[in-house]
Parts: C-alpha cells; structure tokens; sequence
C-alpha cells in the first residue's frame, strides 16, 4: 500500500474489500488506472457513483496496448469519469465520519453514513484538493512468492517482481508453469534485466491478450 501524508487517519478501500461497502459513495477517488481500477471504476462510474482516476503517468493502462488502452480512455470518458492525471497524493484528511444528508446524482438528496474525505493532490505545480466519499487504491499488487519452496524446485523468482517465466510460461524447472498474478511480467518493466517473457501473462480481472 502506498503510504501518503494522513493515510492512516481515513478508511479506504482496496479491490480486497471494496465489495464490503454497505451503501453506495456519491464520489469515487480511484488511485491508478490498471485493469482492476478500470474494471471497478467504470462499473461504479456506471451505477451513479461519480469517479475520478488519479494516476502519475497520464495514462489508463500503462502496460496495456496503447490501441486498446486509449478506445477505453475515451469509453470512460464518455460514461463520466473523471480524471486527475499527472497527479501525487500531498495528503489525506476526514473531514466527517458521521452520517449526514448529501445530494445524490440524480438530484435527490439521501442520508449517507459514508466518511466525507479530504484530498489534497499535486497536479504538476498546481496545488489542488477533492472532496470524496471513499478512495480506492488500484497500484498493482504484489506477488506472494516467498516461503513457498521455489528456491528448492528450481524455480527462478524475483521476491518483488514474481515468477520468471519462458513465452510458453514455463518457470526454469521445465515440469512447472506458471500463469496469472505471480508471473513477474505483470509486474515488472524490468524485462530486459529478467530475461523474460516481454508481454502479458493471462490475466483474471480483465480479458486477456493471449
């Protein structure tokens, strides 16, 4: 989890426990813009949350096909979503944690028990703030591959980056393969230095491109 100046001060939400939301937020902070992010922003986006995706590089799908990435871009924007792009987090701050009365989307008004919170973000030299009901964090994840006995199978792995596999995800014992989250081409752009696999592993959170 990315640590930002008052993170432990708010609640927030991972794609671990998003669906433990117990009422739906009028306003989405969305940190990355990946498959799970893209995924879950556009199904909130879509249900009458108003998301936005904050992201450093500017792009939705950083790894993905630019083709493919950029024909989703434009369908986010057209569902509403919107976006804070070359933007860090400064910090976070709750504002409330009582329920209160809000304006929903559609222009009625609803009690509402989720927290009111506080984003103060930098967008290049701009200072700039949000006021949301929750933040997701979508930054990626990191594979669980140690004190699993892969050093005594043979198979090669970076403890950050995952799994070491051949373009047939194949691991450096030929009789194991690997595939999904842990291979460390999903989370890697240290390809080269690996000698990996340069594309995607198949994916389980969003259509594949195998």
């Amino acid at each position: 989890m990315p640590q930002f100046d008052g993170i432990n001060s708010v609640p927030y939400y991972t794609s671990d426990n998003i669906f433990n939301l117990t009422q739906q937020p009028n306003r989405m902070l969305i940190i990355g813009a990946g498959p799970i992010g893209c995924e879950l922003g556009q199904a909130f986006q879509r249900l009458g949350t108003q998301v936005t995706f904050m992201t450093r590089s500017g792009l939705v799908l950083p790894r993905d096909d630019r083709k493919a990435a950029d024909f989703l871009a434009k369908q986010l924007h057209e569902d509403g979503c919107e976006f804070a792009s070359q933007s860090v987090i400064d910090r976070l701050s709750l504002i409330s944690n009582k329920p209160r009365v809000s304006e929903s989307k559609n222009g009625g008004y609803q009690i509402t028990s989720n927290p009111e919170i506080l984003v103060n973000y930098s967008q290049g030299s701009a200072q700039k703030e949000l006021v949301v009901d929750a933040v997701l964090f979508c930054t990626g994840r990191t594979p669980n591959v140690e004190n699993m006995g892969l050093k005594e199978a043979g198979v090669e792995y970076d403890p950050e980056d995952g799994i070491i596999v051949s373009d047939q995800y194949q691991t450096a014992n030929k009789d194991i393969f690997a595939v999904g989250d842990c291979i460390a081409a999903r989370f890697s752009n240290k390809k080269k230095d690996c000698q990996m696999y340069p594309g995607k592993g198949p994916s389980f959170t969003h259509n594949s491109d195998v």
